[in-house]
């Protein structure tokens, strides 16, 4: 009984290796994966028993404002294909500016820039904020779309983005592990989304002070967050100067 175990573990897990390697040989493994984590998996970069690294990454929050009065208009099946439209816009605007998307929280996403490849800390900032001004736009023009089809949405998002030092590197069991970040940067990050205004982008001092030069930015209120012996400084980034769409930072 025990030998007869063991052989139908082996096909078992020789069927998971076939069903693994048809994934990669097709691609697919990148849609079930955030696109570095695929790429870094593939490529031998990144493996499960990867230790964690202590590193300065830039973190952005955002969601959909609203979802919970949407639901309440659609049917399900709407409802899933406005989210599923959302979710597949807001993802894709992250990871054409170099993002890594962390995770889906509800109508929420969380996206690093800096992990798993590394990038210089003021360009991972000047990323992360056009993304949130990315992803203002692409919110407009889906809520047109969808409008156009009958359905009575109002597309808004509101973003947090922090940058602080995170512990990052593969998380989980042997039933499931992601490449995650953790640490108060996180929690700081997610506070400012949530104190966000909708339409807003709040940004850490941190994240804003790596990108003031390139952009228009008012000081709000400062944030109480639990754990944190001082006040957090929040900045609400107004707008992009002209002449940002250079790529590489400008020199400090």
């Amino acid at each position: 009984h025990l030998e007869q175990v063991a052989r139908l573990n082996r096909q078992l897990e020789a069927r998971v290796e076939e069903q693994m390697a048809e994934l990669v040989r097709t691609g697919e493994l990148k849609r079930f994966l955030p696109h570095q984590i695929a790429e870094g998996l593939m490529a031998g970069q990144l493996s499960p028993d990867e230790g964690f690294e202590r590193r300065k990454v830039t973190l952005l929050f955002a969601d959909m404002v609203g979802f919970t009065d949407l639901s309440d208009k659609l049917e399900p099946e709407e409802l899933a294909e406005v989210l599923n439209g959302y979710l597949r816009e807001m993802t894709a605007e992250a990871v054409s500016q170099g993002g890594t998307l962390d995770n889906y929280i509800g109508d929420g996403l969380m996206v690093l820039f800096g992990a798993p490849k590394r990038a210089e800390e003021s360009l991972q900032a000047w990323r992360a904020v056009r993304t949130a001004f990315g992803m203002k736009v692409r919110a407009e023009e889906l809520t047109r779309a969808i409008r156009g089809r009958g359905i009575p949405a109002d597309l808004k998002v509101r973003v947090g983005i922090n940058t602080g030092h995170c512990t990052v590197g593969v998380l989980g069991s042997d039933v499931m592990r992601a490449y995650k970040a953790v640490g108060f940067a996180v929690n700081v990050a997610a506070r400012l989304q949530s104190e966000a205004e909708p339409g807003t982008v709040l940004a850490g001092f941190r994240t804003y002070a790596l990108v003031k030069d390139r952009v228009v930015a008012e000081q709000r209120e400062p944030l109480t967050l639990k754990g944190a012996t001082r006040p957090v400084e929040a900045w609400e980034i107004i707008g992009l100067l002209d002449g940002s769409g250079e790529e590489e930072p400008p020199p400090h």
